[in-house]
């Protein structure tokens, strides 16, 4: 059990920010990178002081490694993307607006 959260933990959140950054445009990503830090680090805080699951803490630091290493495959591959507006995704349906974002 303990693994497989551990591996959960890592993909899910390794792969959320490589999509992130990957994908968005950079107007987008400097509106909502900090509220996605903010949440990212304070999952970790919690798994440290709440959830008191160091493991869970180290999967994420790891994540963050692993997309840190990625970052100049990530510029790569963004410099030659054509990328769709925030506003369009939305209306096809590919992402949703939250209401904090309202």
């Amino acid at each position: 059990m303990r693994s497989r959260e551990i591996r959960l933990t890592y993909f899910l959140e390794s792969r959320r920010l490589y999509f992130l950054l990957k994908n968005f445009s950079r107007g987008y990503l400097f509106r909502k990178m900090p509220k996605v830090l903010f949440y990212f680090f304070g999952s970790m805080l919690m798994d440290l002081v709440k959830r008191r699951k160091t493991y869970l803490f180290k999967a994420r630091v790891k994540a963050l490694l692993w997309v840190i290493s990625k970052l100049p495959e990530i510029y790569r591959k963004r410099k030659n993307e054509i990328f769709i507006n925030e506003e369009e995704l939305i209306r096809r349906g590919l992402i949703v607006k939250h209401k904090s974002d309202r």
